[in-house]
């Protein structure tokens, strides 16, 4: 009876997710804006407040990125944005998965994708459904930049 309790409580503990959780370990070179999407984001009241949330949450990522330094030229990441209605991101942004704030970009990554998909549902927004091109990313001078076009594209 207790190996059938031990079972069915690591089978329940499977299921939880830690990587929602601010305080667990995230690879920011490998983590997915798109995976452990945060499902306590509110649909927002009107277009505006959507706007308005999603323009602060954009400028906190540029924030946390700040100059992308990086230690090298393997820490330069591609950060999808947000996403669409019609699917896929709306835009892109350059950071070193290196940088102490790199695990913090990722999370409000995911966070600016659930506030899309909240406001997409609750606002019954539509969008184009071209996929912005993904710029190259190179390491210049100790630092990760978009080497084609502009980095976001909304």
């Amino acid at each position: 009876m207790r190996t059938v309790l031990a079972l069915a409580l690591l089978v329940a503990l499977a299921g939880c997710d830690t990587a929602s959780d601010p305080g667990a370990a995230l690879d920011p070179a490998t983590a997915s804006v798109y995976d452990d999407v945060p499902d306590d984001v509110g649909a927002p009241d009107s277009f505006e407040a959507y706007r308005a949330e999603r323009a602060a949450l954009v400028a906190r990522i540029d924030r946390l990125i700040g100059d992308a330094r990086a230690g090298g030229p393997r820490a330069c990441t591609l950060l999808p944005l947000g996403e669409k209605a019609c699917g896929g991101p709306t835009g892109y942004r350059v950071f070193a998965s290196d940088g102490k704030t790199a695990a913090d970009v990722v999370r409000a990554g995911r966070r600016l994708v659930a506030l899309d998909r909240a406001a997409n549902r609750s606002l019954g927004l539509a969008s184009t459904c071209d996929v912005p091109v993904a710029p190259e990313v190179r390491y210049e001078a100790g630092r990760c930049v978009a080497s084609t076009g502009p980095a976001e594209v909304e």
